[in-house]
Order: structure tokens, then C-alpha cells, then sequence
């Protein structure tokens, strides 16, 4: 069992003074390196870019390119491409459809950047696109055509979200146009477009959901994806997050889905709202059984939100940053955590775990295991094999006061010393309220998603540190404990 010191590494990730606890826009500040946007690093894990005639530009990154830099992408040169895989019939219908609308042939940005988009929901290894235009050179119809057609019937529920601040209709209305082409379906969760603004006061986000009703968006959702047809979600950032967080608890699955887009990246990111996108993106990365791409549409970036997107851009492909996207309230609370990790199989957790409980008297905790309900079931038994009290979580079913329901049961059940609830990480992504702990182990910490480590440290007491340190009476520390087991050193 090895000790970790906690802390940060750099001072660059110091908090500037005024700067918001939890926010996005802070860590983007702090991580900054260069203005340079094609640094060494950057063209190394680029596998493309293209500049179109109409002079907007395409980016395609990965997190390990392989792909030949003399290859050529695929070009959309007829709208009856589309709908090929369904056949002659539909993809005539389609071009119709189109032509009727005044799309006789694809537009040059079109030309491109349709294939790229289809091409997310088959080619794992595209994760990350950004698409820079003009207005009107046909980013947002790219993407909705793209979307159309590659999600067919092959996977039911949800496929794709795509997140906007534009109440305008226009992504609906080019769907609109198309529908009946493809099996997909639409749901709209818009924001509310505010008729009077005042000079000089800061734009309000949580004026895009005045009058609005998450149950009652629930309820849909939940009733259009009860047919198991294939369905895309397109909304504003702050409406779309309090959905995704309730739907699991009501069944709605998030498993397939395979694509995350954003379109009108700059406005997003001028009003304040990226921290709602990147805890959307940390929900999705967590249920969907995809390796999720993203899809980034703007206007030409400036030089700050140009510095934003690289940063979630690593966050995302590198995971560089341990604590996650929204890094400073978790990377706070490492501050005040003793850490440890210990490498053995998994068949030997429990017993090191009880042993580790007999011999410093671990305070009650939770331990986080992300693998089957089964191989949680499994440590239970072993622990208590071992004469340390453990129950299990259901913890989509025991969500919000359900939770702390359990937590007083398993206390009730074992009112003579501490015990350890086994739980996946699925309430801490969500930001469920959960009971505060003074002990926190993980049974290991899933590799595609490393940022949950910091998510979990969530559910421990915050605690004022004294002077001189010392210990309580029964061997710990009196800082709170965070316990990693792996199987291997390279998980550390």
C-alpha cells in the first residue's frame, strides 16, 4: 500500500483570485499554454485538417491518429448519397425532399463535413470534430443530414445530443424538412428566447428555462423513447442537463448513445454556459456503452474560446487533467484527503480491505465499484467473509432521499461499529446529494473515464484542518481517507 501525496503539481493550477470554485472557465484560464493553436503536441494528435474553398475549416482529432496524412476524407458530391443504405427508392426521395427546399447539390461545407459526421457513429477512433464557418455556410444542416443519415434502427433509444443556445427553430426546421427520410426521431428541449435585453447587464442563463417544467419534459422523453426507435435530443444546455440527470432513474437509456454535438460553440461559451456542456458530456461518457465522439460547431473561434476547446479537447481525448473538466471543487477537496492505492488481484480486495479495517479502525464508507451488480454482490460476501459489515446499493432506485434511506437502514442493521456500502459511480456523476463520509475506497477506477476518481472524493466530509495535524484516538488520520485498489500499477 503506497501513500499519495495530494496537492497540485503546478502552480499554474492555482486559482487567480475571483475566480469562481467550480468553473469551467477557470481551469481554461489557468491551463493556457500557448496561443499558438497548432503547437507540436496539437498536429500530433490531429489526424486532419481541411480548409474548404468557402474558407471554412474542419478539424479531426483522435486519440491515438494513425490514419495516413496523405489520405483523402470522403467528399458528399450527391444528396442521394444520404440515404444509400436504405436504398434506391429512399435516397431518391431524400434529394427530392432537398430539392424542393432549395438544395439542388451540397454546399462546400456540406460536401465535407456530412461524411464526418456520418462517419462518428461508425469510426470510433474520430472523437473529437471541430467545424468553423461562416454564417449560413451550412455547419448546422451538415450536421443534422449527417446525423439523419447514419443513426438508423441497428440500435434503439437515444443516439446523439446536440446542445444549442439558438431559439430560432433552425436546426428543427432543416430535421422538418427531411423527416420521414430515416427512422430517427427529433425532441426538442429549446430555450426560451428573451424579447428585451438591457445594455450592459450580463445575459442571464437561467432565463432560457423560465416557465419550463422539467417533469413534464421527462414525461416526453421518456414516452417518445418507450417505442425503442432510434432518437436524437437537441435543446439548450441548461434544459437538457436536469433531463439527463433524472433519466436514468426513470429508465430512460443512455447507452447508445454515440454522439455529443455542440453548435454555435462561441455564443455558448460568451454566455457562461460551458460548464452545463461539459457536465452533459461527463453523464453521457459515463452511461453510454460508445466511446462517445464530439461534434463542435462555430463560428470562426476567437483566441480565448479557441483556448477553451483545446482545453476540453484534452480533458476529454488525453485525460490529462485527473479531476475531470470542472476540476477546481474536486481538486479542493483532494487538498484535504489522505490518498493510498494498493495493487493486488481483485480476489484479494476484500481480504486487504478488512484487513486494512482491523488494523487502523476505518470509519464508515462508501466503496465505489463500477464493475457488474453481480462482482458487488460478490465483495459483499467476501467482506462480511471477513467480519466487516458491507451492504449494497441499488443506486438508480434509491436515488436523492432514497440514498440516505439506505444509509440509515445499513446503519440500523449495524449498529455496533462502522460498515461500507458498495455502489457504482452512477449518483456521484449525476450530483446526487449523498450522505457524507470520512472514508472513500475504489474498487479500481474505470480507465475511460478517470475523472470519476475526483467525482467520488465528492462524497467526503469537508473538514477544517488543525494545527500541529496529529491523530484521533483510533489510528487514522483524522483528514479523510481516500483508497484506491488496482490491479496493476499502471491504473495509478
Amino acid at each position: 500500500i503506497r501513500y499519495v501525496k495530494s496537492g497540485l503539481r503546478h502552480p499554474r493550477h492555482q486559482l487567480h483570485n475571483g475566480s469562481r470554485d467550480d468553473s469551467f472557465l477557470s481551469t481554461i484560464s489557468e491551463s493556457t499554454r500557448s496561443s499558438d493553436s497548432t503547437s507540436t503536441e496539437e498536429k500530433q494528435s490531429r489526424d486532419s485538417k481541411i480548409t474548404v474553398l468557402d474558407g471554412s475549416q474542419i478539424e479531426v482529432f483522435s486519440e491515438s491518429p494513425e490514419r495516413d496524412p496523405r489520405a483523402q476524407y470522403d467528399v458528399l458530391k450527391d444528396f442521394r448519397a444520404l440515404l444509400s443504405k436504405y436504398g434506391a427508392e429512399a435516397s431518391e426521395q431524400m434529394a427530392q425532399v432537398l430539392r424542393q427546399n432549395g438544395f439542388d447539390k451540397p454546399l462546400e461545407t456540406q460536401r465535407r463535413a456530412v461524411p464526418l459526421v456520418m462517419s462518428a457513429f461508425t469510426d470510433e477512433q474520430k472523437r473529437f470534430i471541430t467545424i468553423q464557418g461562416a454564417p449560413q455556410c451550412g455547419k448546422t444542416s451538415a450536421l443534422v443530414l449527417g446525423i439523419l443519415g447514419e443513426a438508423g434502427p441497428e440500435l434503439p433509444g437515444l443516439r446523439a445530443v446536440v446542445l444549442s443556445t439558438c431559439a430560432t427553430g433552425e436546426f428543427k426546421k432543416y430535421f422538418d424538412m427531411c423527416a420521414g427520410a430515416g427512422p430517427l426521431r427529433l425532441e426538442c428541449f429549446e430555450g426560451v428566447q428573451r424579447r428585451v435585453c438591457f445594455e450592459g447587464l450580463a445575459p442571464d442563463p437561467d432565463s432560457a428555462i423560465a416557465g419550463v417544467d422539467p417533469l413534464e419534459d421527462l414525461q416526453r422523453l421518456s414516452t417518445a423513447l418507450a417505442t425503442g426507435a432510434p432518437a436524437m435530443v437537441f435543446g439548450h444546455p441548461t434544459r437538457v442537463l436536469p433531463l439527463l440527470r433524472e433519466a436514468p432513474s426513470w429508465g430512460v437509456g443512455l447507452g447508445n448513445v454515440q454522439v455529443l454535438a455542440l453548435d454555435d460553440a462561441e455564443e455558448t461559451i460568451r454566455v457562461g454556459l460551458m460548464d452545463e456542456v461539459c457536465e452533459v458530456c461527463t453523464i453521457l461518457r459515463h452511461f453510454s456503452r460508445h466511446r462517445l465522439r464530439h461534434i463542435i460547431l462555430s463560428q470562426f473561434l476567437s483566441h480565448e474560446a479557441k483556448s477553451m476547446i483545446r482545453c476540453l479537447r484534452n480533458s476529454l481525448l488525453r485525460q490529462q487533467n485527473l479531476f475531470g473538466i470542472r476540476a477546481h471543487r474536486t481538486q479542493a477537496r483532494a487538498k484535504s484527503v489522505n490518498h493510498y492505492y494498493a495493487v493486488a488481484p481483485r480476489t484479494r480486495w476484500p481480504a486487504m480491505l478488512a484487513a486494512l479495517h482491523h488494523a487502523l479502525s476505518l470509519p464508515s464508507g462508501i466503496i465505489f465499484d463500477d464493475a457488474s451488480p453481480e462482482a458487488r454482490a460478490q465483495a459483499r460476501t467476501a467482506l462480511r467473509a471477513h467480519g466487516v459489515t458491507a451492504s449494497v446499493w441499488n443506486a438508480l432506485q434509491e436515488q436523492g432521499s432514497g440514498a440516505r434511506a439506505a444509509a440509515r437502514d445499513g446503519a440500523n442493521a449495524a449498529p455496533r461499529g462502522p460498515s461500507f456500502h458498495l455502489m457504482p459511480s452512477d449518483l456521484v456523476v449525476l450530483r446526487v446529494d449523498l450522505p457524507q463520509v470520512r472514508c472513500v475506497l475504489h474498487f479500481e477506477v474505470p480507465r475511460r473515464e478517470l475523472s470519476v476518481y475526483g467525482l467520488r472524493l465528492l462524497c467526503l466530509e469537508q473538514t477544517e484542518p488543525k494545527k500541529g495535524g496529529g491523530r484521533k484516538a483510533g489510528g487514522t488520520s483524522a483528514r479523510p481517507l481516500s483508497v484506491l485498489f488496482v490491479e496493476g500499477e499502471g491504473g495509478v
